[in-house]
């Protein structure tokens, strides 16, 4: 299972409204087709722009500039937008900047959210519990859980 993690969605640019699911580990994200996340922008590196990172250990999210000479700037809220020269860990709602296309990021799972290996664990160990339950939810919020 390669369970989705979080979402880019694109909001200006060429590929506004389109949303890019996210898994564990490294994805790569570029123009080409075998990139990860692949957006239309010729603005944006064919292979490897970027990086986004999720680390099932710490539930963390972070953002990597690529191998390409494309640049990526990240704007936190209420701050100004800053250059990604090295690894920066994603929060909620933050803004990416990837050539002329602008995309939010927008995470299911957390250390304070979703975490799939406690859900499947969950499941396994009671089956009266909901499958998609949160992790540290005592509760079910329907048919995903609280999240």
């Amino acid at each position: 299972m390669d369970p989705i993690v979080g979402w880019l969605v694109a909001y200006e640019g060429k590929s506004a409204g389109r949303d890019y699911r996210l898994r564990s580990g490294r994805m790569k994200i570029g123009r080409d087709p075998d990139m990860d996340v692949q957006i239309e922008d010729d603005h944006i590196s064919r292979k490897r722009h970027a990086y986004v990172v999720y680390d099932e250990t710490t539930h963390t999210f972070y953002l990597q500039p690529g191998e390409e000479r494309g640049l990526i700037h990240i704007t936190k809220k209420g701050e100004q937008p800053k250059l990604v020269l090295e690894a920066v860990q994603l929060d909620d709602l933050d803004s990416i900047q990837l050539g002329k296309t602008k995309l939010l990021f927008v995470p299911l799972c957390g250390p304070d959210r979703h975490q799939w290996h406690s859900a499947t664990s969950a499941a396994r160990s009671d089956p009266s519990d909901e499958p998609f339950r949160s992790s540290g939810s005592t509760s079910g919020g329907g048919e995903f859980g609280t999240i």
